[in-house]
């Protein structure tokens, strides 16, 4: 599924804006995820999942986990809470696509809920998508900074995510 994005980095557009793009285009195939003119899309993408949905899946408003809570809504699949990942924690990550984000210094991360947390000065967080076939993994994600990135490699344990507070969202058949 992931396979057929390949690197581009001119489109730079918010990593949360991929998901979403990626979300939209399993719902509707005619929308590209990687579109180079992505922003004059989005009206097209909202009509598709709604304003609220695709509010969810770039994680505007209060909701700093929306965007893997929002794809599971859409998509069909589970979500799994590591509310803080160390080099001993097992990140589970099951064959299929995952949409996964990640979080440091948030407000009330360190609690079971993911519900209390807010974002405060100095937090940093990224939302991408991660394929499992096998033993590889496919990455996929974006910046407004370096663009669009697609690698393949192994999934380590905690999946490089140490440090962060993480949501996985299985969809598809990684549910």
């Amino acid at each position: 599924m992931l396979s057929r994005i390949e690197s581009a980095p001119s489109i730079r557009m918010p990593c949360c804006v991929l998901v979403a793009r990626w979300v939209v285009s399993q719902l509707d195939p005619t929308v590209d995820p990687v579109a180079v003119d992505w922003a004059a899309d989005v009206g097209r993408c909202v009509s598709i999942v709604g304003l609220d949905a695709w509010r969810g899946l770039v994680v505007s408003g209060d909701d700093v986990w929306s965007c893997p809570d929002t794809a599971a809504r859409l998509l069909g699949g589970r979500v799994d809470w590591y509310p803080s990942v160390s080099p001993s924690t097992s990140v589970q990550l099951g064959q299929g696509v995952h949409v996964v984000q990640r979080w440091r210094g948030l407000e009330g991360s360190d609690t079971a809920a993911a519900g209390d947390d807010s974002v405060r000065p100095g937090a940093s967080g990224h939302a991408y998508l991660v394929e499992r076939e096998g033993d590889a993994v496919r990455v996929v994600q974006s910046s407004t900074a370096a663009g669009v990135r697609s690698s393949l490699g192994s999934w380590r344990r905690d999946g490089w995510l140490s440090g962060y507070a993480v949501r996985v969202a299985s969809v598809g058949r990684g549910r």
